[in-house]
């Protein structure tokens, strides 16, 4: 059987200088952060409360945006050590549940084709 994959493509960095990647690749996720978005928000997305919190840059907003609704509809990829990683994720964030940290993120994606 063939695979079939998105017809999209998304770049994602995994932290500030790649800093949750090899929480990422370990985990099989893609780590993000927005810590200042509460993780009711991040579970259930309600965009107007989330742009009012976010107070940042449009294009901020509509990265987060695009990672909270339906990622799934998207090839995900990043490069680190040399190399182009990507993967399909499952919708629905999985929230951190010790917060980010200088090797995790404040939530990740599950991976569904690493």
């Amino acid at each position: 059987m063939a695979l079939t994959l998105p017809q999209s493509v998304r770049y994602v960095k995994n932290g500030r200088k790649g800093q949750w990647w090899r929480a990422a690749l370990g985990g099989g996720q893609v780590h993000l952060g927005w810590k200042p978005v509460p993780k009711e928000l991040l579970l259930s997305p309600d965009f107007l409360k989330i742009r009012q919190v976010l107070k940042s840059p449009r294009q901020d907003f509509k990265a987060l945006q695009t990672l909270l609704s339906a990622p799934s509809k998207h090839v995900w990829v990043t490069f680190e050590d040399g190399y182009m990683w990507w993967c399909t994720v499952l919708d629905g964030a999985n929230v951190n549940p010790d917060g980010e940290s200088k090797s995790t993120g404040n939530f990740w994606l599950k991976c569904d084709q690493p």
